[in-house]
């Protein structure tokens, strides 16, 4: 009676265990395979190495490209600027406006009047300035071209200031906002020294905004030039 009675108990432990063991290896397998969320709405997360990197070659691929030399076509510079004018200057009130420098310089050396001569395409004004110095100024189309102060007589220290008095007074005339200074230095390049000192004094010409003076020696005196329109 026994023994009828335990074989089905050993094969119903057989069955309990064969389950058991199954139940086991299929959670095993379930816990090998994780779950995945899929979703076409959420776009994965970059790390953040992974940006920064990708901004720095970006960053590098903009500097290259700025460094990179590009073809520019630089704007035409007009040929007239570096051209210098004339200095325009009329001859109308030549004579109020030069004895008005003389007044202002407490000069002697004023224009009583003008003897025109006509030659070629010019006309020239001349006028004594007193027994020793005398002006003449040329004149083309009511502008005045060129003007001379000749001394002919330079053999007394007064006579001498005198004729530098009247070269001042001609820088006036062409340079109304001139500084004394200025014509200090002006004088010092052509070589006047101090009390009037004339031996450095030579044969030379020198540039001064766009006027062309010219100093030319004779056997007893000088001819200062001053060319605006040559």
């Amino acid at each position: 009676m026994f023994k009828s009675f335990t074989v089905p108990v050993k094969l119903f432990l057989m069955l309990l265990v064969i389950c058991a063991c199954s139940a086991q290896k299929d959670m095993t397998q379930n816990k090998g395979t994780p779950y995945l969320k899929l979703s076409t709405n959420e776009q994965e997360t970059v790390p953040e190495t992974q940006t920064q990197e990708q901004n720095l070659q970006e960053e590098e691929i903009k500097e290259g490209q700025s460094n990179r030399p590009h073809s520019i076509t630089q704007p035409k510079t007009d040929q007239t600027e570096n051209i210098t004018e004339p200095k325009q200057l009329p001859f109308q009130d030549f004579k109020e406006r030069w004895n008005a420098i003389s007044d202002d310089q407490m000069s002697d050396l004023y224009i009583q009047q003008f003897d025109a001569f006509n030659e070629q395409q010019e006309t020239i004004y001349k006028s004594p300035l007193n027994n020793d110095h005398s002006i003449s100024v040329y004149v083309q189309n009511g502008d005045i071209r060129k003007m001379i102060m000749s001394t002919e007589n330079a053999t007394s220290t007064s006579i001498v200031y005198s004729m530098l008095s009247g070269w001042s007074q001609m820088i006036h005339m062409l340079h109304p906002d001139i500084e004394i200074y200025d014509v200090d230095d002006f004088f010092n390049q052509i070589g006047v020294g101090p009390n009037a000192d004339l031996k450095n004094v030579k044969n030379s010409t020198i540039t001064y905004e766009n006027i062309k003076y010219i100093i030319t020696k004779t056997d007893t005196g000088y001819h200062f030039t001053a060319v605006l329109n040559d």
